[in-house]
Parts: structure tokens; C-alpha cells; sequence
């Protein structure tokens, strides 16, 4: 809510409002907040097992003696 009342309030969409002000008008109107997935979350159910060991894009680093 902090970044939607902060972008209306820089294009003067709306007046200086609290942002549980835009949270309420956004609820009366149908409206929810949105939780946004990372991209570590998969509707998959064979994920796990697609993507395979990881740490196999990457060159092992060497290791000095020692």
C-alpha cells in the first residue's frame, strides 16, 4: 500500500492520504493486496525433480594448499 499511495500522491491522483486510506478505498471498491510470489515458487508438482543439483552452472573454485 505504501508504494500505490506514494505513486498517487507524486502524480497527484490523490491527496495526501494515509496508506490505510488507499487500503480501504481499494477494499470498497472489490479489491485486495496482493502478495507477490518469488520466482523460487513453482505450480509444478515435478519442480524438485526437474531442476536437477544445483551448482552445476558454476566452475568448482580451486583450492590453494593447505
Amino acid at each position: 500500500m505504501a508504494k500505490l499511495a506514494a505513486y498517487c500522491r507524486k502524480r497527484k491522483i490523490l491527496p495526501a492520504i494515509s496508506d490505510e486510506w488507499v487500503r480501504r478505498l481499494l477494499r470498497r471498491e472489490g479489491l485486495t493486496a496482493q502478495r507477490v510470489k518469488t520466482w523460487k515458487t513453482s505450480s509444478d508438482p515435478r519442480f524438485d525433480e526437474k531442476r536437477g543439483p544445483s551448482g552445476g552452472s558454476m566452475p568448482s573454485a580451486r583450492r590453494g594448499p593447505g
